[in-house]
């Protein structure tokens, strides 16, 4: 059994991982454990003969029948399982199951307390207590769909929660077979049917009154019951919503089988749209919505979300059929009728919308989201936009959102962009609606790929290779920036697979070998300062080099800006060198500031023999993300925006002029930028602006014109880089040799806040004794105003202290 119940457990996640390839083969191979479980008879009541603790069973004879009945009942739960998941896949797929209800006529799993007892003796006491009446059996599926009030009646006996989960999932066989009885029947009848079909019609009609009204016995008889979680809810309404609607009709006309046959249904769903029955449906769609906010965070995911979709498709096809009508009809919106929430609960103005069409239907944003707080549901993109919105804000903004999720939520967009895109200038007429229906979901679409998510090049030219040399010697600009390509000596440009990197090395070559990572949005220009200060004083030797889009290093187009790309980096620029910067008695010192603080830490981490010592100024790794504020986490992390719109975003404020914060400690920047404008912004406290600090200023503005990589690796940074929640990482600095590793903070930094960092940093590395921890004067851009004094404190830690 147990090489079964993994089987069972690797097709589950297959089935919902959101990769096609996968997704094929679970679902390939689901009928393999069913056929196991059949061919042994795991389906079949016999096979579950009664077995319940007497007063008198004591000792072994309870433990053996206590035994028993948990393999029993291990084998009845998979079973149903299996059941649950096919229902599942068949309500996704609108396709067949491959388990009928009517062959399980095993009885339904018996009490939560009984299968959660740890001990035979516990097992007994649940058994006296919820078996009071021996002569009521547990019913089987096939009995609680005929009669759902057995559900009251064996109430004690069984797992009220599984049970329900069950009678819907079986229920939706029901609701196929009609579904699929009534496509036949009007199949038949367009071809020109038999006299019969008038009785049919009635039949069929007759059939789905019987199935609401079952559904509906069901909802009352399970209102009472607190073990209706919100994931019943929904499904139960997902349910009621396909009785209503045919999400084969609807896919039809989205262009699933082409043009034609999106004509062919569209005057099907014309008609749809005006009945009882198409508000029935939109209504119970706007409860999924209602009970897929009440998921608990990071559940709303597999065949969940994908209820989630389906009901938006609804909503969607109404809303496109009535905005459709309506302008057909030179009918202008009843804008004084009452608005209706379709996502609240039930009502009497509800059901008067439901019986008679009054009313217009809305569907609320209760996330929060700037994008849109409201919608009619004859607002396509509005309603679109605010079921993306209930998916992704079931997860936290720091958690990756699974693939099944994101695939959905891009689809939805691009059936509500391509809706809105067309609802502007929609035509009158059947075959130009469906036509443009068509053509308008292509071409957005594909516009959109090409135009706002195009491909990426792999190598962003620096302005070394784009600038023509007559360019720039004519341009006064350029001569005038404080970082000139030939701005310190050894300059030379490493080439690498993700393209150049600008690198200096300069100092006796004897010298002790110092390494220096820059920030996240100016050059190595900004620790000039202190590694000619080190050159200058004791003659060490330093390398300084542009991270990749930044001065003069080409920028990376197709991969991430993370600590892995950063650390080949490095890797490729001690290569470069003449001398031994790597190797076996290599004693490297390393100073990172900012973003190359975070960096840093991951290549002492990564690499310890080849960091002698390391330097953190200002690093980066324990900023709160929380302190940037939502907008800009979002628009930056949550795919939503489209690379091209966020560059020009991005590039429109970078080049904003930039005041450092002069706002009290607990008043953090919040905006991600802030970090890039830090770094070289007004000192704090009304200093006076260096020279320096002026022109890295104009040096960042001219780059965000000049340098094709810089805003796509800026972006890509705050998305990647070790910014934030590198708490594991800075765990692993206390593995370090004792007093190797200094840390230096600004009193006045605009991003970092000091307090947060001394409660938790120094217990994350072992201690402040296990480290060389400094407060300095100045804000975040201290390493060019208040370089004299970072200067002093490595003096003091390098060549003061005899151990380093």
């Amino acid at each position: 059994m147990a090489l079964l119940q993994s089987l069972i457990m690797v097709q589950d996640v297959g089935l919902w991982s959101g990769n096609r390839r996968k997704m094929d083969i679970a679902e390939c191979y689901l009928a393999t454990p069913v056929q196991m479980m059949r061919h042994r008879r795991k389906f079949q009541g016999s096979h579950y003969p009664s077995m319940l603790a007497d007063a008198a069973d004591e000792g072994a004879v309870l433990e053996d029948k206590w035994r028993r009945w948990v393999d029993r009942e291990k084998w009845k739960r998979l079973v149903f399982h299996c059941f649950v998941r096919d229902a599942q896949c068949s309500m996704a797929t609108l396709t067949n199951p491959t388990i009928s209800y009517a062959e399980l006529t095993l009885p339904l799993p018996e009490s939560g307390e009984l299968w959660a007892a740890t001990t035979a003796l516990e097992w007994k006491t649940a058994c006296l207590q919820t078996h009071t009446d021996r002569n009521v059996k547990a019913p089987t599926v096939g009995d609680v769909i005929q009669d759902c009030q057995l559900l009251r009646s064996a109430y004690r006996q069984l797992d009220v929660p599984f049970s329900l989960t069950i009678f819907m999932h079986a229920f939706w066989a029901l609701i196929l077979e009609h579904r699929q009885l009534s496509a036949i029947h009007r199949s038949r009848s367009n071809l020109g049917g038999s006299s019969m079909s008038g009785n049919q019609n009635l039949l069929l009609s007759s059939r789905h009154q019987e199935l609401v009204k079952d559904l509906q016995t069901f909802q009352m008889v399970s209102a009472e019951w607190l073990e209706m979680t919100c994931q019943d809810h929904m499904v139960l309404n997902l349910l009621l919503m396909n009785l209503h609607a045919s999400l084969d009709d609807i896919q039809l006309f989205t262009g699933k089988d082409g043009e034609e046959e999106a004509r062919r249904i569209y005057p099907v769903l014309q008609q749809w749209s005006t009945t009882s029955e198409a508000r029935s449906s939109i209504w119970y769609a706007g409860q999924v919505i209602r009970y897929a906010r009440q998921f608990a965070p990071g559940q709303l995911k597999d065949f969940y979300a994908v209820a989630v979709q389906h009901a938006a498709v609804v909503l969607w096809a109404y809303g496109v059929m009535t905005r459709a009508g309506r302008r057909q009809r030179s009918l202008s919106p009843h804008h004084s009728q009452e608005l209706l929430w379709l996502d609240d609960g039930d009502s009497a103005a509800i059901q008067n919308f439901i019986g008679i069409g009054s009313g217009r239907p809305v569907l609320r944003n209760l996330q929060g989201s700037v994008v849109v707080s409201e919608s009619l549901i004859d607002e396509p993109w509005g309603c679109m936009s605010i079921v993306q919105e209930v998916l992704r804000s079931n997860f936290k903004y720091n958690e990756a959102i699974p693939t099944v999720v994101e695939n959905l939520c891009h689809l939805l967009k691009q059936v509500g962009d391509a809706s809105w895109t067309g609802g502007h200038a929609w035509p009158s007429s059947t075959a130009a609606i469906v036509t443009a229906t068509a053509i308008a979901t292509t071409a957005f679409i594909a516009f959109g790929k090409i135009s706002l998510w195009p491909q990426k090049e792999k190598v962003l030219p620096s302005p070394l290779k784009t600038l023509s040399p007559a360019a720039v010697a004519s341009s006064d600009t350029f001569n005038d920036l404080v970082y000139q390509p030939d701005q310190f000596p050894g300059a030379r440009d490493v080439d690498t697979p993700y393209g150049s990197t600008r690198v200096y090395e300069f100092g006796p070559e004897d010298g002790e070998k110092v390494l220096f990572i820059h920030g996240i949005s100016t050059s190595c220009v900004t620790l000039c300062r202190i590694a000619e200060g080190l050159v200058e004083k004791h003659g060490c030797r330093v390398m300084l080099f542009d991270l990749f889009g930044r001065g003069f290093s080409d920028g990376v187009g197709d991969l991430p800006y993370d600590e892995r790309l950063y650390l080949s980096q490095i890797l490729f620029v001690l290569a470069s060198s003449p001398l031994a910067w790597t190797g076996k008695d290599a004693r490297l010192r390393v100073v990172g500031y900012s973003l190359g603080g975070g960096i840093a830490v991951h290549l002492a981490n990564h690499l310890p023999h080849l960091v002698d010592s390391l330097v953190l100024l200002a690093p980066s790794g324990l900023i709160d993300a929380r302190s940037f504020g939502i907008v800009s986490r979002f628009v930056f992390s949550s795919g939503l925006i489209p690379e091209r719109i966020l560059a020009v975003l991005t590039r429109s404020r970078l080049q904003q002029p930039i005041a450092a914060s002069k706002s009290p400690r607990h008043n953090l920047p919040a905006k991600l930028e802030t970090i890039a404008k830090a770094e070289a912004a007004d000192p704090p406290n009304g200093e006076d602006v260096s020279p320096l600090e002026h022109r890295v200023l104009m040096y960042v503005r001219w780059m965000v014109l000049n340098h094709v990589g810089f805003v796509p690796s800026f972006m890509s940074s705050v998305r990647h880089s070790p910014l934030t929640d590198q708490h594991d990482s800075w765990r692993r600095l206390a593995d370090r040799r004792p007093g190797s590793t200094a840390i230096l903070l600004a009193k006045s930094d605009e991003i970092i806040d000091i307090d947060d960092y001394n409660r938790q940093g120094p217990s994350l590395i072992g201690g402040k004794e296990n480290v060389l921890w400094r407060e300095l004067e100045g804000g975040h851009d201290f390493v060019m105003t208040h370089s004299r004094d970072i200067l002093k404190v490595l003096d003091e830690f390098w060549y003061s202290n005899s151990s380093s």
